[in-house]
């Protein structure tokens, strides 16, 4: 997991346990209110966890390189298709559909690949 992926689980607990933690409440001297505390700490490290986790595994999706197109674009594991001017999309956001094989993709509009 990189630095990036760390840092934004990070924000996401504390923003988390800001809303949780943000209502004011008068002080309670049970032991309910410490076990709650707990669970609701718990809760929040593993939802960083898995968050972090999710933004590690997307970055990496958006990185791997599955196969290039005839025309010259690079597509990647995410569905995107990028060309060497800058241009990138996702096909399937306009109707399209992708098939790789052996490093060869093809983009095409109707539900039979070429």
């Amino acid at each position: 997991m990189g630095s990036t992926s760390v840092s934004r689980a990070l924000i996401a607990v504390a923003l988390t346990a800001s809303f949780c933690f943000g209502v004011a409440q008068p002080a309670r001297a049970d032991g309910a209110a410490v076990t709650r505390n707990a669970i609701i700490g718990g809760a929040l490290i593993v939802t960083g966890i898995v968050i972090g986790k999710n933004v590690a595994h997307k970055k990496e999706l958006a990185h791997t390189v599955v196969g290039n197109t005839p025309d010259g674009a690079t597509v990647f594991a995410d569905g995107r298709v990028a060309y060497p001017g800058g241009y990138s999309y996702y096909p399937n956001d306009d109707g399209h559909q992708i098939a790789c094989r052996d490093l060869r993709c093809d983009v095409f509009r109707d539900s039979t690949p070429p």
